[in-house]
């Protein structure tokens, strides 16, 4: 596991995005993609972050739904890939909230993000992956 990818305060990324009109989340996400990249060595989408930011304004946000499905997807198969349970349907759940963010002023994807974060803490915190996994 890489050393430079940090955690961070999921509590914090949700204030500072609140605080700063979203320009913050911009920010996290960004850094989400290079912290993917430095563990698992791929996007999550198979684009870099700029491509994925431009298809998410130029589709009004609901390329982002699928960026989001994505991250959480490929956070998820970190996680087995380290005999972490995952548990609940976490995808869905992301789906859910990044649709509602259209009639909830945005909220809601404030909420992914910081279980997205949440998420990426637990597997740095958590085992290192099997040797299965580390042979990709």
């Amino acid at each position: 596991m890489s050393t430079w990818v940090q955690p961070r305060n999921a509590g914090h990324v949700l204030l500072f995005s609140i605080f700063t009109c979203g320009l913050y989340q911009l920010i996290w996400y960004h850094d989400m993609y290079t912290d993917l990249v430095a563990l698992d060595h791929k996007t999550p989408t198979g684009h870099g972050y700029w491509i994925d930011l431009l298809l998410t304004v130029l589709t009004c946000g609901l390329w982002g739904i699928y960026v989001d499905y994505q991250i959480t997807l490929q956070l998820d198969a970190m996680a087995k890939a380290r005999g972490m349970n995952v548990g609940k349907d976490n995808a869905t759940l992301v789906v859910v909230l990044d649709v509602a963010a259209y009639v909830s002023g945005w909220m809601t994807n404030l909420m992914t993000t910081a279980m997205h974060q949440d998420q990426l803490n637990k597997l740095l915190a958590g085992p290192a992956p099997t040797s299965a996994a580390r042979g990709r």
